[in-house]
């Protein structure tokens, strides 16, 4: 979001208004789908997705450049922000530019084969976050087909239907008003679907975005640096994970004393009854262990909305 808004910011206040930036911007950084520009400058797959310039003919700041990018930062501040919480800031980065280079890739492909009968007649360039929103809208959907969200004078709905409304709309409306193409957007939505079907292999396709982040320096415990960078399931799995080794430890210490007492002999252990409303520890362990072995089996569109509740409570203590 930051880059996207200050490369907004300085084309409009600085790059429009000079000759040679302004044609750099459009012939260089935005994706030019004509074979094979983009093929000898690779760069644009990636540099295109965080450009909002506005139409040719009328570049810079306008109503029609600012109500791209302002919608394209809200719609990734509202769902990006639930894919980080729930995946990790690693994830959240691969699925941005793998859908963002999808898009690029599927708007090639179809001004190539459809240039003028699908697409219309609108100049080959693309510029914009649309195809990475809707990548990360529809990997979303893909992993909880019956999530829902809640829209301003629309109210709840599935989101499933937020994201085929999207290309309906882009399809009619949108591509005839919007260098971002209806092309793009459909890209960007069939790679968010793969990104998800693809780690449900086990093919992990956020490895290489560990060049981004700084790792830490030390292994002390400030602040939990084996989990920076990690969603609340991570996070709570690397706690069960480290509590389960404290107690196997404890527990063989425990048994190797009494052992030592009763000359290898364990006492028979005492039976205590536990009040019904008494809470332990250990019943909140095995909860929270049933329901991730449930994930590892089911998936997380299996959870219950109570599962999901006590998961994100015990992600905060």
């Amino acid at each position: 979001m930051t880059i996207n808004v200050v490369v907004y910011i300085c084309w409009v206040v600085l790059f429009v208004h000079i000759p040679f930036t302004r044609a750099f911007f459009w012939d260089h950084l935005a994706f030019n789908t004509e074979w094979p520009r983009f093929l000898i400058e690779p760069w644009q797959f990636i540099t295109y997705n965080f450009l909002h310039l506005g139409s040719y003919e009328e570049p810079g700041f306008g109503f029609g450049s600012l109500l791209h990018i302002g919608f394209n930062m809200y719609l990734l501040y509202f769902f990006g922000r639930e894919h980080e919480d729930l995946y990790g800031s690693k994830s959240l980065l691969a699925l941005y530019l793998i859908t963002g280079i999808g898009g690029a890739v599927v708007s090639a492909l179809a001004y190539a084969a459809l240039p003028e009968s699908v697409l219309g007649t609108e100049e080959a360039v693309i510029h914009g976050a649309s195809a990475s929103v809707l990548g990360i809208m529809a990997a979303l959907v893909t992993l909880d087909p019956h999530r829902k969200v809640h829209l301003l004078l629309i109210g709840t709905v599935r989101m499933l239907y937020v994201v085929i409304g999207f290309l309906i709309l882009d399809a009619l409306v949108l591509s005839q008003i919007s260098d971002s193409a209806f092309a793009a957007h459909l890209g960007g939505a069939l790679f968010g679907f793969l990104f998800i079907k693809i780690e449900d292999k086990g093919v992990d396709l956020t490895s290489w975005t560990r060049i981004f982040f700084r790792e830490p320096r030390s292994r002390r415990r400030s602040p939990a640096p084996a989990e920076e960078g990690k969603g609340f399931l991570g996070r709570l799995e690397a706690r069960l994970a480290a509590r389960d080794n404290e107690k196997t430890k404890s527990r063989s210490r425990g048994e190797s004393k009494k052992r030592a007492k009763t000359g290898g002999k364990l006492p028979m252990a005492k039976i205590r009854v536990l009040h019904p409303t008494e809470k332990t520890a250990g019943s909140l362990e095995n909860e929270i262990d049933r329901i991730l072995d449930k994930i590892s089996e089911q998936g997380i569109e299996s959870l219950t909305a109570e599962e999901k509740r006590v998961l994100e409570e015990a992600s905060r203590q």
